[in-house]
């Protein structure tokens, strides 16, 4: 009975008491302009927003086009996208690779009410080994990626003179992702008050001396889940594409008759690399360095590779023929060659043919028009392939123990 009269009065929310109004602005500026021969745009935004924990996101971004008139033939035009942005978020071993902090904001919902978050500053370690009120304050460490990305992409366009409807195009796109990230984790201390009541469910604001290993530990869940008492995990990622492509258009039309093709060539390729270091037990707390990590080498690891290799090249075109836009006939030819595959079958050859008519445009179908206005019958044949496979199978390995 005591216990229960107490509980009326005394109930605790610890997403209440961790709870920070989140808020967010956004702001963005642009510039547009020119003439006939060359115009311009640009954009430039900053967005900032924090969450309703100990956690904060920032990004810039930037939008630049330029387009214009080389000569009466020839035009171009140049696109830059890029951006920036840092975050930084409370450390909880299991929502290490959720941004949301899905676990953590559970955990405080299902919190007995009971239970106080802090008495006296002091994180409760009552009923628990671990006190998320404090983590999500920041109390664990924090996780803070930084991310920076580029694009430029330029394109020409050429209108073939002595040639009607003949033009070519070239593009090329450049990509660029640097990724960094700065991860430190610590178990702070929780501590175990005195408890009073019949059955010991009321925690007061005494520190309990007698318990067997003090009156306090440090966090348990958050240990075991990092494996150690402190850790800095520093990430380093670098990748980068380009994409190049030349293509031939032409289209026109003698009458009833009309050709429509194309060919061009693309060629993709992908690389990147990443490193990664982990140092545990920091004696200085405010040093959150690799030098200030334990020198013992099972508590410091450096590893890294290659990643996002890739490569593919590839030719196609296309023939189409209509007359009268009743009956039609295609050509289409692929050669693709991927880095996937070995040296003397890197290369497949697709070329599919179809013919269409459209019966719609018959004059014995024009009294059904009111209820069908399209109706075609077409057929199509083609060999197709993929490269959705794993690289380098062909080669031979080796295994060493």
């Amino acid at each position: 009975p005591d216990e229960l009269d107490y509980f009326k009065t005394h109930s605790y929310d610890w997403v209440k008491d961790t709870w920070r109004n989140p808020w967010n602005t956004n702001h963005v500026l642009s510039l547009s302009g020119g003439a006939k021969a060359i115009r311009y745009y640009m954009s430039g935004g900053y967005l900032t927003q924090t969450g309703s924990s100990s956690n904060k996101y920032d990004k810039y971004n930037m939008l630049a086009k330029l387009d214009g008139q080389i000569s009466e033939s020839l035009s171009f035009s140049l696109d830059v996208n890029a951006s920036w942005d840092k975050g930084d978020r409370p450390y909880w071993a299991y929502d290490f690779s959720d941004p949301n902090l899905s676990n953590i904001y559970n955990r405080l919902l299902m919190v007995t009410p009971g239970r106080p978050s802090f008495i006296n500053g002091l994180p409760v370690g009552n009923f628990d080994n671990t006190n998320t009120a404090a983590l999500a304050e920041g109390a664990g460490g924090y996780i803070r990626p930084s991310n920076n990305y580029i694009s430029p992409t330029f394109q020409l366009k050429y209108n073939i003179p002595g040639i009607k409807g003949l033009s070519a195009k070239g593009i090329f796109a450049y990509n660029t992702y640097n990724g960094y990230s700065k991860n430190f984790s610590n178990s702070p201390y929780i501590y175990y008050f005195k408890t009073a009541g019949e059955h010991n469910h009321i925690i007061t604001d005494e520190l309990d001396s007698s318990r067997a290993g003090g009156y306090k530990i440090v966090d348990q869940a958050q240990t075991a889940g990092t494996g150690a008492t402190q850790q800095l995990l520093e990430n380093w990622s670098r990748n980068s594409s380009y994409q190049l492509d030349f293509m031939l258009n032409y289209n026109r039309s003698f009458g009833r008759h009309n050709i429509a093709a194309f060919a061009a060539y693309e060629q993709i390729k992908s690389w990147g690399r990443y490193i990664q270091g982990r140092g545990n037990y920091f004696d200085n707390l405010n040093y959150q360095e690799f030098n200030g990590a334990s020198t013992t080498p099972a508590n410091r690891s450096v590893n890294g590779n290659q990643q996002n290799l890739g490569g593919q090249a590839s030719w196609f075109g296309r023939v189409d023929y209509s007359y009268a836009n009743k009956y039609m006939i295609g050509l289409t030819f692929r050669a693709d060659g991927s880095y996937i595959f070995p040296h003397d079958k890197r290369w497949g050859y697709f070329p599919a043919v179809s013919a269409a008519w459209n019966i719609a445009n018959e004059n014995f179908f024009e009294p059904f028009t009111k209820k069908i206005d399209y109706l075609k019958l077409r057929l199509s044949y083609g060999i197709t392939g993929s490269n959705n496979t794993d690289p380098w199978q062909w080669q031979q390995s080796y295994g060493f123990n």
